[in-house]
């Protein structure tokens, strides 16, 4: 599932990503005192992990549907195992 790579990585581009300014000025030895560190709330990037991980779930679901064009019970367990992936994913990306 790519929207479990897009929510492991979201901790690193919200919490992170903020200071790559500084970082990059104080790597030329310039100073970079002045310029902003945006940085999001750690309960922000856990909602925002968690909203993704529900949505590319139920994203999976609707698009197997839709490309298989088979009815709900061919791809029960399929569907089963896309549900199993998002929750593994949630316990280890957004409850650590």
């Amino acid at each position: 599932m790519l929207g479990g790579n897009l929510a492991h990585y979201l901790h690193l581009g919200l919490g992170e990503g903020g200071r790559i300014l500084p970082v990059a000025f104080a790597t030329f030895g310039l100073q970079g005192e002045q310029l902003p560190i945006l940085v999001a709330h750690p309960a922000v990037i856990d909602f925002l992990q968690g909203a993704t991980l529900i949505v590319s779930v139920l994203l999976t679901i609707v698009l197997t549907q839709k490309i298989a064009r088979q009815p709900m019970r061919s791809l029960f367990w399929q569907h089963l195992a896309a549900i199993g992936l998002g929750v593994s994913m949630w316990a280890i990306i957004v409850s650590s």
